[in-house]
């Protein structure tokens, strides 16, 4: 779905339905990766837009369409080391989120 540089070279990929978000050299070779079965309280349905945070964490958008309105965290920031720092709950204003945009 998304694929972003990363600041040390690599490129981070978020592929959708697979539920996945990985980190690949470039070689091509997976050298970071989280995935649904990672974090089974957030409801991960479609892992779609991811940002690159300065402190180097990740946003990472998790689209709840195809009925699954609701039943899900749309937004999440995580560590890598995998540990979540905060994840945004309102599923009632955003309905469903694809990606987000930082500004300074």
């Amino acid at each position: 779905y998304d694929a972003i540089r990363l600041k040390n070279g690599n490129t981070m990929i978020s592929d959708g339905s697979a539920c996945s978000v990985r980190e690949v050299n470039s070689k091509g070779e997976e050298v970071w990766k989280i995935s649904k079965k990672d974090f089974p309280e957030l409801k991960l349905n479609w892992l779609t837009g991811i940002k690159e945070l300065p402190n180097g964490n990740i946003l990472i958008c998790n689209w709840l369409g195809h009925g699954e309105h609701g039943t899900g965290i749309p937004l999440f920031e995580i560590t890598k080391e995998k540990k979540i720092v905060w994840y945004f709950t309102d599923n009632f204003s955003t309905k469903s989120i694809t990606n987000v945009a930082l500004s300074n």
